[in-house]
């Protein structure tokens, strides 16, 4: 399946995992997916609605959705003076517990479960391939997808573009 940028108008191939990602994100209830060109590092936007469609006919995808805004896009307010002070660190807070629950399936041989939404976390036990599991909330920065499993309990769903769950139909 291709992609056609706006910006640069040059195709490039979806891998599996790029694919898989806009699933993923999809089936937890996202309505758009962010895919990177390779050629220009553009950011494009792409709906469900157009994923599916070019999905069953095989054809290339015309970007139809806004281009996210990069860092650099973002005007933002003049900072205070803090002489000698550190700036402070605001984490972005996690999605509301959802009342609908998912369930899914391990994919990958091995896979940790961790203390938080994060692989510098303390590991905590570990599923293996084919093992179900409920998913609770999930937590996402935007690239990577966490799911909880429980308190304290957070495997990684998608992560640098490879899926390890993959969500079951209920």
């Amino acid at each position: 399946m291709e992609i056609i940028c706006p910006q640069c108008r040059q195709p490039w191939d979806m891998s599996a995992a790029q694919i898989l990602a806009a699933k993923l994100k999809f089936g937890l209830g996202s309505t758009e997916h962010t895919f990177t060109c390779p050629n220009c590092g553009a950011k494009n936007v792409v709906t469900e609605p157009e994923l599916n469609a070019t999905d069953s006919s095989g054809e290339r995808i015309h970007v139809t959705g806004t281009q996210t805004r990069t860092e650099h896009d973002i005007e933002h307010p003049p900072r205070a003076e803090n002489p000698g002070g550190k700036a402070p660190v605001n984490p972005i807070p996690g999605p509301k517990p959802s009342a609908m629950q998912r369930h899914g399936v391990v994919m990958v041989r091995s896979l940790n479960v961790r203390r938080d939404h994060s692989m510098r976390a303390e590991t905590m036990a570990g599923l293996r391939k084919g093992e179900r599991v409920k998913i609770l909330d999930t937590w996402t920065n935007g690239d990577d997808i966490w799911a909880q499993l429980g308190p304290e309990r957070w495997v990684a769903i998608l992560y640098d573009g490879d899926g390890f769950i993959e969500l079951l139909d209920d």
